[in-house]
């Protein structure tokens, strides 16, 4: 008897285990069809936050706030150098050394004084630099001087003590002016100590030479083959110019004469002091333009491979200044010739 009831026992005790075992079994299905269920809503409030941010209006802010941080964070770690207030730093936040940028020591002089300091010769070079009726400068030079210093924010200044075109170099190289912007040619000398920008202009040298001196010595069309191999003849300059070194590589046999101004050239050539006058297109074809009845007394030659550079010129240490005068002579395509300053300045090429 006692052993049939362990045996009911038992059976009963076994089937509890059973009814307890399918339930827990059902209780983590479910368990785990509800946590699926979680997902699914989750995952509609994520969609309907998107595309009604109004009706969760608490969360679109938190979002759009973590966002905001998120860009702020990301701009702050790639932000750019930027120019300051006083404008003699550049801001460089952006820069591993966390350190202030000032401009090279060429530029922060320009910009401590106030104030671009241009080489200019002491007369009147017109179309170049000339004095008008109002008593002010104006010209190519004049124009291109001012807009350089508007550019930089500055004054300019015109210091015309050069009393010759190398006093006006030896300016330039002792730093004793910005730059010099002045007709200036560009030659193999002054380049060994001061720093040239790209032309601005190109002119063609010329020469003029007697006519009856010409005709002795059986010139016809072509002089230059005479001159260059001609002994004992002598070729009128103006002193101190770039042109004592343009003829003196040209006509190694020949005896170069200074004269101090231009006219005092024309002067021996028309007496026969010289046989011949070297300089740039403008000049002549502005003395015969002025003076026709120069056509009686030499004859006219435009020697069209032979080039005169017109440059501005900065002391040697000034290379970024250097680098930003030819920035802006080719943002602004700038380069002219003589057939652009005649159709600019028509009156200075006619008879007076």
């Amino acid at each position: 008897m006692r052993s049939r009831f362990i045996s009911v026992l038992s059976i009963a005790v076994y089937l509890l285990f059973l009814v307890l075992f399918i339930a827990g079994c059902s209780s983590v299905k479910i368990a785990s069809d509800n946590d699926k269920n979680l997902e699914y809503e989750d995952a509609d409030k994520v969609v309907v936050m998107s595309h009604s941010p109004a009706d969760n209006k608490e969360g679109a802010l938190k979002d759009s706030e973590t966002s905001k941080d998120a860009e702020e964070t990301k701009s702050s770690n790639n932000e750019e150098p930027s120019v300051s207030e006083d404008n003699n730093m550049i801001g460089s936040s952006g820069l591993s050394n966390g350190n202030d940028v000032t401009y090279p020591p060429d530029i922060m002089r320009i910009m401590e004084r106030g104030k671009l300091i241009v080489g200019l010769y002491y007369e009147d070079m017109p179309p170049f630099f000339m004095k008008i009726e109002d008593g002010s400068l104006d010209g190519v030079d004049i124009r291109l001087a001012e807009d350089i210093a508007s550019k930089f924010g500055v004054e300019v200044e015109f210091d015309r003590r050069a009393k010759t075109y190398q006093e006006l170099f030896e300016m330039v190289a002792r730093e004793e002016v910005d730059v010099v912007i002045a007709k200036f040619s560009q030659t193999f000398q002054r380049t060994k100590a001061i720093l040239y920008t790209q032309p601005y202009i190109t002119f063609r040298k010329a020469i003029l030479v007697n006519s009856i001196m010409a005709q002795k010595a059986g010139i016809i069309d072509y002089p230059m083959d005479y001159l260059r191999e001609a002994d004992n003849i002598k070729i009128g300059v103006k002193a101190k110019t770039s042109y004592v070194e343009y003829a003196a590589e040209l006509f190694l046999n020949a005896e170069i004469v200074e004269y101090q101004e231009w006219p005092e050239v024309v002067q021996a050539l028309i007496k026969g002091d010289i046989i011949a006058a070297m300089y740039d297109e403008n000049e002549i074809i502005k003395l015969v333009g002025q003076n026709p009845d120069i056509a009686l007394y030499a004859n006219v030659y435009v020697l069209t491979d032979l080039k005169d550079h017109i440059a501005m010129a900065v002391p040697r240490e000034s290379t970024q200044l250097l680098a930003w005068l030819n920035a802006y002579l080719q943002t602004f395509d700038i380069h002219m010739e003589i057939d652009d300053l005649v159709e600019q300045y028509p009156e200075i090429y006619k008879e007076n």
